[in-house]
């Protein structure tokens, strides 16, 4: 859309090992990245502070609106309120790749869902989406680092590191 903009989506089960290159090449370029999904990648579902550097550095993170609700699994739902919690994601879309009546169904959800977690906060997402579409700079806010809630997800993220971040 003749923008600064580029919507890249990553492969779901990881992150290529060349991510950071990509989005340095990309940035040397006069491109800045937006990435499509995270709280769907399997990586992320793992480790959502892994994104954590890569806000900090500029890039942009774009959260389907079912994964709010569920639309994807527990899991994705799960990270999906996590990188919002911490500040992980700064632009929501529907994923209908087109104008359907579902995806504006649940952007209007996702609306009163994000006042609910976030309160006015929820507004920079939508914004945001203008801005992009508007090739304007974006509102960030400071991502905080993620921290987990449980014990079975500290075991879980101590095997991950432990086996190398690969799965077994």
């Amino acid at each position: 859309n003749d923008s600064k903009y580029l919507l890249l989506e990553m492969p779901m089960n990881y992150m290529p090992e060349y991510l950071d290159q990509i989005f340095y090449d990309l940035s040397v370029l006069g491109y800045k990245p937006v990435i499509a999904h995270p709280e769907r990648n399997e990586e992320v579902i793992k480790n959502p502070d892994i994104l954590y550097k890569w806000v900090k550095d500029g890039i942009i993170f774009q959260l389907n609106a079912g994964s709010l609700f569920g639309v994807y699994g527990n899991e994705v739902k799960r990270t999906a309120l996590e990188l919002v919690d911490n500040y992980l994601v700064q632009v929501i879309a529907s994923d209908c790749h087109g104008t359907s009546k579902v995806g504006l169904e649940w952007l209007a959800r996702s609306k009163r869902k994000l006042e609910e977690i976030c309160g006015s906060y929820n507004v920079q997402f939508f914004t945001n989406a203008e801005y992009i579409i508007n090739d304007e700079e974006i509102i960030y806010e400071e991502p905080t680092h993620f921290k987990s809630k449980s014990f079975w997800d500290m075991f879980n993220k101590l095997n991950f590191l432990k086996n190398g971040g690969n799965e077994q």
